[in-house]
């Protein structure tokens, strides 16, 4: 390694953000609930921690998920 050069970890500092539908929730739902797609964010977090939102969420509640440290 060169001297006074840091290294840069490859890995995101805050969360990716993908959009999706209601794929995860699903799950949870009644079967008759299952015919309506409810659209939503999915945040992955670098260490593996993934938070599902509404997609009907403010900015500034979005602003305030990406930046959690995790």
């Amino acid at each position: 390694m060169v001297q006074g050069k840091k290294q840069l970890n490859g890995k995101p500092k805050f969360a990716e953000v993908v959009i999706g539908d209601n794929e995860a929730k699903e799950m949870r739902e009644s079967a008759n609930a299952r015919n309506r797609r409810n659209p939503y964010l999915k945040l992955s977090y670098p260490n593996g921690v993934t938070l599902i939102l509404p997609a009907d969420i403010s900015i500034e509640q979005l602003r305030a998920y990406i930046s959690i440290t995790v």
